[in-house]
């Protein structure tokens, strides 16, 4: 018997996977082994568009890393390993260029865009130290919010 794992992702990071198992038979005469179809609607891929979009949400919309997903995974009895993540989100990225460009058109045409990601709100201006470089103005951010009156 052949195997197809399907791995899916439903709400509330419930995991199901479902393997289904293929029966495979061997022609007496020719010796070619022919296997028997795969369920419709079940697709060919192993890992479901939800697994995908999982995996997007909680490493770029909540900072998850790769390997502590990995870890959750592995604990929850469905491995699923970091560079494994990266090739799904790898391969979706092409698919989602379209809405990446039109972000960016939306907030190219806002009132105002700043970038911080600090987690500690600046009250007071502090004292520079004196052997700090002069030109040093900021803090590295790796967020864009933009504020729009259409919105």
């Amino acid at each position: 018997m052949g195997a197809l794992p399907r791995l899916t992702m439903l709400e509330r990071l419930k995991n199901q996977g479902t393997v289904y198992l293929l029966e495979k038979t061997r022609c007496p005469l020719c010796g070619d082994v022919h296997t028997a179809p795969v369920p419709e609607g079940i697709g060919d891929d192993k890992y479901d568009e939800s697994v995908t979009a999982m995996v997007g949400i909680l490493k770029y919309g909540n900072g998850m890393p790769f390997k502590r997903l990995e870890t959750l995974q592995k604990q929850l009895g469905a491995p699923l390993p970091a560079s494994t993540q990266f090739e799904l989100l790898d391969d979706a990225a092409g698919q989602l260029g379209p809405v990446h460009q039109e972000l960016m058109r939306q907030a190219a045409q806002g009132e105002v865009a700043t970038f911080d990601d600090t987690r500690a709100q600046i009250i007071d201006e502090a004292e520079r130290p004196a052997d700090q470089d002069e030109d040093r103005v900021g803090i590295k951010t790796t967020g864009s919010p933009e504020t729009s009156s259409r919105f």
